[in-house]
């Protein structure tokens, strides 16, 4: 997705009323200030109660959720190419943002919803670079991720169990 469709979505959801925060991809360049790659996807944290009305929102952009997968990450796609990867999540009593009621592992730790950061000259809401970081640390990374963690270590000094 470029960063021109990422901002027509978040205009979108804030004509709406609804908030949403950049995460993945997207939330590396944004607390970076510029884009360092090409992104295949958006990927969207925002709160369950707001699913429905993304979802229309989404439709009503040309975007159709896809077959499969978890309710609390429904994947949206157009003809286009454009892809939106939602994380829909509900706050606990600590500040974490859990997305699977069957697994309260899988969630936002506290303070995810505090960042900001720049697409494109255009302030967005992300998670912060630390989240990121820690994120992106805690699972096998993929080839981009490890395009993100390299940016996210040179600018922010960020260093891995072994390095």
């Amino acid at each position: 997705m470029t960063a021109d469709e990422v901002l027509e979505v978040l205009e979108a959801c804030a004509a709406q009323g609804l908030p949403v925060w950049v995460d993945g991809g997207w939330a590396v360049d944004a607390v970076l200030g510029r884009q360092t790659r090409p992104h295949e996807d958006l990927d969207l944290a925002a709160r369950v109660e707001d699913g429905l009305a993304l979802e229309a929102l989404l439709a009503g952009l040309g975007l159709v959720r896809q077959a499969g997968g978890p309710a609390w990450n429904p994947v949206y796609r157009d003809g286009g190419g454009r892809r939106i990867d939602l994380h829909l999540f509900r706050l606990d009593a600590e500040g974490r943002g859990v997305m699977d009621p069957d697994d309260p592992a899988a969630a936002y730790p506290a303070g995810s919803f505090d960042g900001r950061g720049v697409i494109a000259g255009r302030a967005v809401d992300c998670l912060p670079a630390e989240i990121l970081w820690r994120l992106k640390t805690g699972y096998s990374p993929r080839d981009r991720d490890l395009l993100d963690l390299a940016a996210l270590q040179a600018a922010f000094g960020f260093t891995r169990a072994g390095d």
